[in-house]
């Protein structure tokens, strides 16, 4: 199963560098990018902005996902904290005294939820 998934992957990117080198063919025209606030003309190729563009998407894209799950890890490590904790406690309690042996089987269970 896992060598049909490799070729399908490897067949889909084969598929996309082709169609990335088809489109970078076409479409070698300069074009003029006017950043305005800057005093700055660029005349790159148009598959160097689309293509720039894409992998600028693609890296910040990256970066904020990797930036949440950060947050989600922190979350996680918390709460791994806090269940060792409570599970040493619960242990803790169960190593303390038993309750009188007298008691009722309802004032036992009260004791040990104390």
């Amino acid at each position: 199963m896992k060598a049909t998934g490799r070729i399908v992957l490897s067949v889909l990117l084969a598929v996309a560098v082709v169609a990335v080198v088809v489109f970078a063919v076409s479409n070698r025209a300069a074009v003029t990018v006017d950043l305005w606030p800057l005093p700055w003309r660029l005349s790159p190729p148009l598959y160097a902005l689309v293509l720039g563009a894409g992998a600028l998407g693609l890296v910040l894209g990256a970066a904020l996902t990797a930036l949440s799950r950060f947050g989600l890890w922190l979350r996680a490590r918390a709460a791994e904290r806090q269940a060792a904790r409570l599970a040493a406690e619960a242990a803790r309690r169960q190593t303390a005294a038993p309750p009188a042996p007298g008691l009722p089987a309802r004032l036992r269970a009260a004791t040990d939820d104390a």
